[in-house]
């Protein structure tokens, strides 16, 4: 849902806020960044829209209410508001998704070129659900921009306090204590609303209060309508006296079943109490609730925290069958919303099981809502659901089996398919159109089961042609799998899903030519261009650049033609690694850049994660470590945002940053898992990698022996093949060791390999040191730090100016100090960056 400029009109009751907060709201204006933080209740939302209506001249205000959707919906909406002041910042903060630590000092950068004349109020609401790790760091990072026509207002409940915070004199501060009545804003408040009341009154609403206006708002309503207030300080008891019991059962059942939902149209609240539009009666009940406020940017009702937990305290107080027909009710409203995953959960509490498998699941679904709570919702779903309903729609089983092979589990995987095909073979099952048309689906899934054997795997596509054909499908397609999701799982590298047998690579090639247009025939185009990024790498990992060039290109046009936004920067990739081995920096960079954009610009999770990936692979052979996301740098940040066929691919890069900073000890530790991995899903590349990270933490400890068996074991593994590339991307540091195997192995080979390596070195020098900063080695980031560390600054200082971890700027100076051959401040004071 786009933010809305916010309209001004006048508040349709009225509204009082204590001297102490007017003042607060009125100091708005002369900064660039308000934080409003304070618990629920306490009027955050309402004080902001009141000071906002009271606008004066042509100054604006733009809206946006953060809901716990997506980050990247979260983002691309910020986004949006940003493009009502500066479309150029908006196109460029939407390229730095997602906000971390890495990104935030080019987030700075980009609102510091603000432009905008016209007073300006950009305001975030809900902050606290906007689901990223900083928080606190991105309000300072906004608060850096010059404009004094642009104030960014961040409304939320309290935030976890920030390691790196400190004092920002750019950030305006009102929290709790601004919100709190006294007893003289009590008395004007009720003054204002037309309430005569005592003072000793006041000074108990006071007290029992303790000047939250929540409270206060109850108390005084309370008042207004009997007389007298109510005997608690108890929120709860409070709700009870005021709203529950004044209003009637078929209200009360009415609202309980709307705190079921987190938000709420008025057609989803139609269906929540049965209707075909909401009764007059109730609108009105809706609308004059202090506690269910309209959210105008949103279009939706959504009931404060206060009441829906109190009102889902009532919820178990109903009669079972009315409970299970509200959960029902509740799961119709979330469908009617395209939440599948949240309606599934209601229409299984409520017991209809057939709800649950006639929702439209597709694979796209899963994969760009990925959420893994419903692994664990799925295999109960499957286990508890009477045999006769799933087998009514066998269906649902292919996407629930496709879910738990895509999230590696194998077991589960193996369970579901078994069960499919008990149904499938039944042989009381009519063999109509139907039921071919699911065996054709069900074919393409146990194609799945046989990654990554190419040739098993397109019998499965071949026999799923069949099924389609004999179905009378024309053309001959899948309704389920394909699509612009990812091809390779999130991987950025077809090589390294593929590449499975040793002395095989030629055969696996020519397979793949033959057997991918069946797939990408059967899938719509899902896949296109595959085979020419598997050919592409392959040619690559020879050092033939120049047969890579060409097939990298087939590819790039390939996946065009379909849409394939994965394989297009797989084969992108590909070219920018050429480029550096061509020491090319003006191709290199515009490579780079574009595979960026196209990751960042597909609106895909997926998508975005594998650009993150190719950047990464880029950025680690050159030592940059601006490029590598946060996420990256430990196993549990892979393992919870990558699919587990991309993850060894990942880990290889990680093991390449730990040898960087020679953390000897856990790359050990992370190559033993990895080689596990690798070998149960058959990646032969991220063991040769890891093979040799290991033989050069031994080289450099000392340990000639024991790298040179390592070594060994790579070579053994990659020279049938001749893929000498991942040996050239150690540029030098393995040359003296592969010196001394020339009399083991292939000596032709091995003079490749080293002819290779010392080609790459060469390559990858030149892209450094036509870097900007003239003939200097260091990356962008790196000459920035290097500056800074040069002029006295401390890690911290450091990192608060740049927006970075300390982490980060440690393991800067240390790559920095390696690449100028130096060892301390001292020394770097008297080098010229």
């Amino acid at each position: 849902m786009p933010s809305k400029t916010i309209s001004e009109k006048n508040s349709p009751c009225p509204y009082y806020f204590p001297e102490h907060l007017r003042k607060a709201l009125a100091a708005i204006p002369e900064y660039p960044v308000t934080s409003i933080e304070a618990d629920s209740g306490y009027g955050k939302t309402t004080a902001m829209r009141e000071f906002l209506r009271n606008l004066p001249g042509n100054a604006r205000a733009v809206w946006h209410t953060c809901f716990g959707e997506p980050p990247a919906k979260t983002w691309e909406s910020i986004c949006r508001m940003f493009g009502e002041v500066d479309g150029e910042v908006s196109r460029k903060l939407k390229e730095l998704y997602p906000p971390t630590m890495e990104t935030l000092s080019d987030i700075a950068a980009s609102v510091r070129e603000l432009v905008c004349g016209r007073e300006t109020f950009l305001v975030i609401d809900n902050y606290q659900l906007f689901r990223n790790t900083i928080p606190s760091r991105l309000m300072d990072a906004f608060s850096v921009h010059t404009n004094p026509h642009v104030h960014i207002v961040f409304v939320t409940q309290p935030l976890a306090a920030s390691p790196m915070s400190v004092h920002n004199p750019n950030i305006h501060r009102i929290g709790t204590k601004d919100f709190l009545f006294d007893r003289h804003s009590i008395a004007q408040y009720c003054r204002g609303a037309k309430i005569d009341i005592s003072g000793r009154e006041i000074e108990y609403i006071k007290n029992v209060s303790e000047g939250w206006i929540a409270a206060i708002c109850l108390q005084t309503d309370n008042y207004r309508r009997t007389g007298s207030l109510v005997k608690t300080n108890d929120m709860n008891f409070l709700i009870e006296n005021t709203v529950w019991n004044r209003v009637p059962e078929r209200s009360r059942e009415f609202l309980t079943a709307l705190s079921l939902l987190d938000g709420f149209t008025l057609k989803q609240a139609a269906i929540m109490g049965n209707w075909q539009s909401v009764p007059d009666d109730m609108a009105r009940l809706l609308r004059g609730n202090f506690f269910i406020p309209y959210v105008e940017d949103k279009g939706v009702y959504s009931m404060h925290s206060l009441l829906r937990d109190y009102l889902r305290s009532r919820f178990d107080e109903f009669e079972p069958e009315i409970r299970r027909e509200l959960v029902h009710r509740a799961g119709m409203a979330l469908s009617e919303a395209g939440d599948y995953f949240g309606a599934s959960r209601f229409y299984f509490e409520a017991g209809d099981y057939e709800a649950v498998i006639k929702l439209p699941f597709t694979v796209r679904y899963f994969y760009n809502n990925f959420d893994a709570g419903m692994l664990g919702f799925l295999e109960r779903f499957v286990k508890e659901c009477p045999a006769e309903v799933v087998g009514g729609n066998p269906m649902f089983l292919v996407m629930a089996a496709y879910f738990m092979f895509r999230n590696g589990r194998r077991e589960q995987f193996h369970e579901l398919a078994g069960l499919i095909r008990s149904i499938l073979d039944d042989p009381n099952r009519p063999q109509d159109r139907d039921v071919l048309k699911i065996k054709g689906e069900f074919a393409l899934l146990m194609s799945f089961s046989r990654f990554n054997d190419i040739v098993e795997m397109s019998a499965y596509h071949r026999e799923a042609l069949r099924f389609f054909e004999a179905a009378g499908e024309c053309p001959p397609r899948s309704s389920f799998f394909g699509g612009n999701i990812p091809w390779t799982f999130g991987c950025s590298s077809v090589f390294s899903l593929y590449w499975r047998k040793t002395g095989e690579l030629d055969r696996e090639l020519e397979v793949m030519d033959e057997c991918v247009p069946y797939y990408v025939t059967i899938s719509g185009g899902h896949g296109a261009g595959g085979e020419h990024v598997m050919r592409a790498e392959a040619m690559l990992m020879r050092g033939d650049d120049r047969a890579a060039e060409v097939a990298a290109h087939r590819a790039v046009y390939r996946a065009s033609e379909e849409n394939q936004i994965g394989n297009r920067i797989c084969a992108e990739l590909v070219l920018a690694r050429i480029a550096i081995l061509r020491g090319d920096r003006a191709a290199y960079i515009s490579l780079r850049e574009e595979l960026t954009a196209r990751a960042r610009n597909a609106g895909q999770r997926a998508v975005f994660l594998l650009g993150e990936l190719a950047r990464a692979s880029l950025g680690v052979v050159l030592g940059q470590r601006d490029e590598i996301p946060d996420w990256l740098l430990t196993a549990d940040g892979i393992n919870n945002m990558l699919f587990i066929h991309a993850r060894p691919y990942a880990f290889s890069i990680l093991g390449a940053l730990l040898l960087a900073d020679r953390r000897h000890t856990e790359l050990e530790a992370l190559t033993e898992g990895v080689m596990d991995l690798s070998r149960r899903v058959n990646f032969l590349l991220p063991r040769v990698s890891h093979l040799l990270y290991l033989s050069a933490a031994e080289k450099r400890e000392g340990r000639k022996r024991a790298a040179l068996e390592k070594l060994s074991a790579a070579l053994e593994m990659t020279l049938p093949d001749r893929v000498c590339l991942p040996f050239a991307e150690f540029g030098n540091e393995l040359v003296p060791l592969l010196v001394e195997l020339k009399g083991t192995f292939d000596s032709e080979k091995m003079d490749s390999i080293i002819a290779l390596c010392e080609r790459f070195s060469e390559g990858a020098a030149n892209i450094v040191r036509q870097a900007e900063g003239g003939t200097s080695a260091l990356a962008p980031r790196e000459r920035e730090i290097a500056l800074l560390v040069k002029e006295g600054f401390q890690t911290g200082e450091i990192a608060a100016r740049l927006f970075i971890s300390e982490n980060t700027v440690k393991s800067a100076r240390k790559v920095i100090y390696g690449k100028l051959g130096i060892h301390s401040r001292a020394e770097l004071k008297k080098i010229t960056l």
